[in-house]
């Protein structure tokens, strides 16, 4: 195998391997579907080296994606949309 020539093969089969891996498809299933499709020709090993620092990265982005604060359920700009009232009509509720 040429110089690179399993980076260009990674780059051409990254989007569907990493869908395919969020899909649940294991490593080695991923690398057999390329191999058997003619889409890569490199090893299992170099092939693992590039979906799992690929992975990573992808995680770490959505990471950085969920550090935003979320809005909590039942509070708006710190105001609760409950109001508890500490002498309740119970005859209401009878």
């Amino acid at each position: 195998m040429r110089k690179y020539t399993a980076k260009i093969e990674w780059l051409a089969v990254k989007e569907e391997a990493l869908k395919m891996l969020n899909q649940g498809y294991s490593y080695t299933l991923l690398h057999e579907h390329f191999v058997t499709e003619g889409k890569i020709t490199m090893a299992y090993k170099t092939f693992y080296g590039y979906v799992r620092v690929a992975k990573a990265s992808s995680n770490q982005s959505s990471q950085e994606k969920s550090d935003t604060p979320a809005r909590k359920l039942g509070v708006s700009n710190g105001d609760s949309l409950i109001k508890h009232d500490s002498n309740p009509d119970l005859n209401k509720y009878i």
